[in-house]
C-alpha cells in the first residue's frame, strides 16, 4: 500500500490546507515576532493519524518517546507558546474529539497532556511548535 503524504496549499498568509484531506495546519509567532513555519514534511501521512492506539492510548514508553522529541522541538525553537486565547480554542476542538480522554486531560491518539496550563512543558496545546496527530489543529 502506498502511502501518501498530504498535498499542501497555503490557502492564506500562515495557513496550509491538504488538497485531499482537508487537514489545516496554522503557523504561530514566538515571543520575538518570528513566525514558526509547521515541519508540513513531518505531519502523519494524509487522511491517517500518527497511531492506531486503543482505548487506553499508546503504550507507555511511546508516549515517553513522543514527549521528548515534542520538548525537544520546543525547546530547540525557543519555546515559543501559542497565546491563551488560541490554547482555549485548541482546547475546546480537543475536548470535542473523540479520542480525548476527559479523566486524564490527554489525548487517547498520542497520548499527550491537553489542557489550559499556559506552560508549554505541562500542555501539548501551549507549545507553538506541536500539532493534532489527527490534523485538527
Amino acid at each position: 500500500m502506498l502511502v501518501k503524504q498530504c498535498d499542501w496549499q497555503e490557502i492564506s498568509p500562515g495557513q496550509w490546507q491538504c488538497r485531499r484531506c482537508g487537514t489545516l495546519v496554522v503557523s504561530t509567532v514566538d515571543a520575538d515576532g518570528k513566525v514558526l513555519v509547521p515541519p508540513l514534511d513531518q505531519l502523519p501521512p494524509c487522511g491517517q493519524s500518527a497511531f492506531e492506539a486503543d482505548d487506553d492510548g499508546p503504550p507507555l514508553a511511546a508516549q515517553a518517546v513522543g514527549y521528548a522529541k515534542a520538548l525537544a522541538r520546543w525547546i530547540a525553537a525557543g519555546r515559543p507558546t501559542r497565546p491563551p486565547a488560541l490554547v482555549q480554542q485548541i482546547y475546546q476542538v480537543c475536548t470535542a474529539c473523540d479520542r480525548f480522554d476527559p479523566g486524564g486531560d490527554r489525548c487517547r491518539l498520542c497520548g499527550c497532556r491537553v489542557n489550559q496550563h499556559q506552560g508549554g512543558w505541562r500542555n501539548k496545546i501551549a507549545m507553538a511548535t506541536e500539532s493534532c496527530p489527527l490534523g485538527k489543529w
